[in-house]
């Protein structure tokens, strides 16, 4: 009756408390709060209005990045629940938010009151509920990153650790299947409410399982512990097989530095008054019972507060040279897995039973003492959220876009808005299309996108404005404080912006809008004059635009049909499955005309051989220490280049042996190296010494000559462009395209869940001949899914009936034993 009543008094408390946080949130004029919140909305407000027009799983959304399939690769079930929330509030977004907050407060701090209450610690229990909310790791995610599918996860988290733990520490008569049941399911849920953070929680969890085993001796349970998690992965494959699929993989590993830090400023209270509660704060409070834990726990607690130390560590920036070596280390930014570690330890607290209750009650006041200074991520000042948003739109021209946009707008902000930026020009006021978004593992057109971010800080402002059209944009918005510095610049953007067709319509001090006048929709018909193959190919495109790039990097993808109708192919981080048709393919096509040129650096090395051997001509290692040594040419006489720059001073290149001609070398150490000349025909070139990419990086023009002689181009060189108008309408399940010209860049971003006939992709877009074209979309992999998630049932339920029958065969051994000890009869 007493648990009963607790149950009752904590539960009041919480929905009071959880009002009042909702208060809070709305009183505060910056709500929503965190960086990507209006990502997570901008999601949930996709499946409430699928759901308002009787679409119970969208397929397709046209207005981030050229077109996305939603909830192939957006977490679906925290999305959904939004889009109920969205129906509760009448269809408001910032009401569904409002609520979603109130709702993840009361059922996480619920959560471990209940667990409290299932270990007899109800009442410890209700008050670590609160602190887990208000953990400054959590009001990290929840309120500075605005991470809501990751809040939602906070509440799953608990019940997995509970469960798990609750099953290891079980006696040998009782094996405890409804915990391995629960936590498949559980696990599952979480799995499709956030993938990434799933995946690291089922690693914590490994460690968790093999310290909690050493310590007591359980290592067969841990084992079938695993076997379930293993099963619950194979569950949510109903959906992570597509997820898995036609995802863009790009490397987060540029910036992954980003996500450890030196482990004292984690520790450092003084830290969040500095930044106003904003940056990663471990919490110092959680770090000295972690410490406390480790020295004075039982076996039982001491495992999560051993496994909490190891995520801490690997948050610091002693461990990112070990952990970026993983394999899929870009999802490995370990400041992101803190909440992880403040889950063990206030877990942990939570079974430590054998702690006197003076020592748990300092332990909790100076946990929420540390706790109290985080609380300033909810407060804040300034406009109304709707007069925000809309200040925001005028500062950024994206209201004036709204008025003169006819298909698509691009948002060249290097991210600089985030989320809020893709929100506005997506979601608010005058929806419009767009060629970002804010969740760019999504983005079909993630390569694409990333050269355009390229050719921005690269200065490269021909590529920019042109791809720019090739991606359908009539409109473009510039963020210049990027090239405040450069009094050049924007003269240079308005000449780039001219040379595709787009006149400048509007500016401010930070903003620049440029449009291209078109009637309504439109595709592109499009002239290169070189290809590029190869995984560096895309590299010489920003400086010579007219070289289009292409998908495959392998050289046996293409026919002699297709090569032949450009003047120059070149070739830098190319592939073959057969060398000799590559050669021959290559030779052929320069005895016809065509202009070949190979990048020694991006030479493959060969299988058999391991040499990196192409055509005759070897690449060697070499290194330059600063800059180029002279470079003897047969044309120009001694070019001295400029020096390498600033973390780029030791060059790893190639220089080759084995041309028919050689037009420039090289000395060091008194050893002269070969770097550029022809081999086969006169229309075979190779450079070495990776003279582009120092060219990309330096814009050094005493080796312009050199570059231009030898793509037969000049450096800033355009396609042909012309716009032309199509007719697209958008169905639930379908695109449909008329179009009176063949060839036609549609500008639509192609994904693999596209089927039908009369449509190729080029560039990663959808390309159509004259006439009526139908692209039939469907979920695919569902087969693959479906048995996946078959297979995971039927692993679950054998793990059950193994536990079933053994937890059995031990009740019936043990009636046996008793049986023979009082004399009766088996």
């Amino acid at each position: 009756m007493k648990k009963h009543l607790q149950t009752v008094i904590w539960t009041v408390v919480y929905i009071i408390l959880a009002v009042v946080l909702m208060a809070v949130i709305v009183a505060n004029p910056a709500y929503p709060l965190g960086e990507a919140v209006l990502n997570h909305i901008y999601k949930g407000g996709n499946a409430y209005e699928a759901l308002k027009n009787g679409v119970l799983w969208p397929l397709y959304d046209r207005f981030w990045y050229n077109g996305v399939s939603p909830f192939r690769y957006w977490a679906p079930i925290p999305a959904y629940i939004f889009a109920i929330l969205q129906f509760i509030s009448g269809g408001n977004p910032l009401g569904a938010y409002i609520i979603w907050n109130g709702l993840i407060f009361f059922a996480g701090a619920f959560s471990f009151m209940m667990i409290g209450k299932r270990r007899d610690r109800q009442l410890l229990g209700g008050f670590l509920g609160l602190l887990w909310f208000f953990a400054p790791a959590c009001m990290k995610v929840s309120y500075e990153d605005g991470n809501l599918q990751r809040m939602f996860c906070f509440v799953l988290l608990p019940w997995v650790l509970h469960l798990t733990e609750r099953y290891l520490r079980r006696e040998k008569e009782d094996l405890g299947r409804h915990e391995l049941i629960a936590v498949s399911l559980i696990f599952a849920v979480m799995i499709m409410s956030d993938p990434v953070f799933a995946l690291i929680t089922g690693l914590t969890f490994a460690v968790y399982f093999f310290i909690y085993s050493a310590l007591n001796h359980c290592f067969a349970r841990a084992g079938l512990m695993l076997v379930s998690y293993i099963s619950s992965i194979m569950i949510a494959g109903l959906w992570l097989a597509s997820y898995g699929k036609g995802r863009n993989a790009a490397s987060e590993l540029e910036n992954l530095h980003f996500y450890f830090q030196n482990g004292f400023k984690s520790l450092n209270p003084v830290e969040r008054f500095i930044s106003e509660g904003h940056g990663y704060y471990f919490g110092l409070a959680f770090f000295i019972l972690l410490i406390f834990g480790l020295i004075a726990s039982n076996k039982r607690s001491g495992a999560g507060f051993g496994t909490a130390g190891i995520i801490f560590l690997a948050s610091t920036s002693m461990a990112y040279p070990l952990i970026r070596l993983f394999p899929g280390a870009g999802n490995l930014g370990m400041l992101n897995y803190l909440p992880l570690a403040a889950c063990l330890i206030l877990f942990s607290l939570l079974t430590w039973k054998t702690l006197k209750k003076p020592v748990v009650i300092g332990v909790l006041i100076v946990l929420a003492l540390d706790a109290i200074p985080s609380m300033m991520l909810l407060g804040g000042s300034g406009e109304e959220t709707n007069e925000r948003l809309e200040k925001m739109a005028e500062d950024t021209l994206i209201k004036k876009a709204e008025e003169i946009t006819r298909q698509r707008l691009a948002l060249l902000d290097l991210q600089d808005l985030g989320a809020d930026g893709a929100f506005l020009v997506s979601a608010y006021d005058v929806p419009l299309m767009g060629t970002y978004g804010a969740d760019y593992r999504s983005a079909r057109t993630a390569y694409n996108i990333t050269q355009l971010d390229k050719s921005y800080s690269g200065g490269q402002f021909s590529y920019l404005f042109d791809r720019c059209l090739e991606l359908g944009n009539d409109s473009v918005i510039i963020w210049m404080e990027p090239v405040s510095w450069d009094e050049g610049a924007t003269a240079e953007i308005d000449t780039a912006a001219a040379r595709s067709g787009y006149k400048l319509v509007d500016l401010n001090e930070e903003y620049r809008l440029y449009h291209i006048d078109v009637d309504g929709q439109f595709g592109v018909l499009s002239d290169f004059s070189a290809i590029g193959i190869g995984s560096g190919a895309g590299m010489v495109s920003l400086d010579f635009p007219t070289v289009e790039e292409r998908e495959s990097t392998n050289i046996n993808d293409y026919t002699y049909e297709e090569l032949s109708k450009y003047k120059t192919i070149y070739l830098n981080g190319f592939t073959y499955d057969d060398k000799n048709a590559a050669e021959e393919l290559l030779i052929t096509l320069a005895e016809n005309g065509v202009r070949v040129v190979i990048l020694a650096d991006g030479i493959p090395e060969d299988e058999m051989s391991k040499a990196r051997e192409f055509l005759g001509v070897t690449a060697h290692d070499v290194i330059f220490s600063n800059g180029y040594p002279e470079l003897e040419t047969a044309t120009w006489g001694i070019i001295n280049t400029d020096l390498f720059p600033q973390g780029y001073t030791t060059w790893r290149t190639v220089y080759v042996t084995g041309l028919d001609k050689t037009y420039a070398r090289t000395r060091e150490d008194g050893v002269s190296l070969d770097f550029y000349g022809s081999v086969k025909n006169d229309n075979i070139m190779v450079l070495a010494i990776n003279l582009t990419y120092h060219y990309a990086l330096t814009k050094d023009k005493s080796v312009t000559p050199i570059l231009t002689e030898l793509f037969k181009m000049e450096i800033g060189q355009m396609p042909l462009r012309q716009t032309v108008p199509i007719k697209l309408a958008y169905g639930s399940d379908r695109i449909e395209i008329d179009s009176d010209y063949d060839n036609v860049d549609t500008t639509i971003a192609v994904h693999d869940s596209f089927t039908g006939d009369g449509f190729e992709s080029v560039n990663r877009l959808v390309h159509v001949d004259k006439g009526h074209t139908v692209i039939y979309m469907e979920e695919p992999y569902v087969l693959s899914g479906v048995l996946w998630c078959l297979a995971g049932v039927i692993t679950l339920l054998g793990l059950v009936a193994a536990v079933t029958i053994a937890e059995r065969n031990r009740k019936r051994r043990k009636e046996l034993e008793e049986l023979r000890r009082t004399g009766g009869v088996a």
